[in-house]
C-alpha cells in the first residue's frame, strides 16, 4: 500500500478501532470478574491466584478512550496529507490556481513516506 492508496488510511483506522472495541471487551470481563467471581471460578479458570482487588476496569476504559482519539487523529492526519499530496503532486496547470503560488509545493513532495510504504511518493497520473 502506497502513501497515496485512498484506503490505506481508512484500514489503518479500523485495525486500530478493533483493538479499541477489543479493550472495552477486556474491560467488561475485568468488571464481571470483580462482580462475580467466587474463588472456585477463578480456580477454574485457572487464576486463583488473582488478586481482585488490584484489577481496575475503568483503567481499560480509559486507555480504550485514549486509544479511539488516537485512532481518529491517525486517520485524519493521514487523509490531509495523502489528499495534499494528491494536490501537490498534480501537473502545475491541473492544480488549483492558489496552489501554484506557494513556495512550498516542492518540499511537500520531497516528504518522506511512513515506515512501511515502498518506495517514494509517486505521481498519480502515472
Amino acid at each position: 500500500m502506497g502513501v497515496l492508496d485512498r484506503n490505506h488510511a481508512y484500514t489503518v483506522f479500523k485495525h486500530n478501532i478493533d483493538a479499541v472495541r477489543a479493550m472495552v471487551d477486556a474491560g467488561q470481563v475485568m468488571d464481571a470478574l470483580m462482580r462475580r467471581a467466587t474463588a472456585a471460578d477463578l480456580a477454574r479458570l485457572g487464576v486463583a491466584e488473582l488478586d481482585l482487588s488490584r484489577l481496575d476496569a475503568t483503567d481499560m476504559y480509559r486507555g480504550a478512550w485514549g486509544l479511539a482519539v488516537s485512532a481518529l487523529d491517525r486517520w485524519v492526519s493521514d487523509e490531509i496529507l495523502r489528499r495534499v499530496r494528491i494536490l501537490v503532486l498534480m501537473p502545475p496547470d491541473r492544480r488549483p490556481r492558489k496552489l501554484n503560488k506557494v513556495a512550498v509545493t516542492g518540499a511537500v513532495t520531497k516528504l518522506p513516506a511512513r515506515p512501511g510504504h515502498e518506495g517514494a511518493v509517486r505521481p498519480l497520473w502515472t
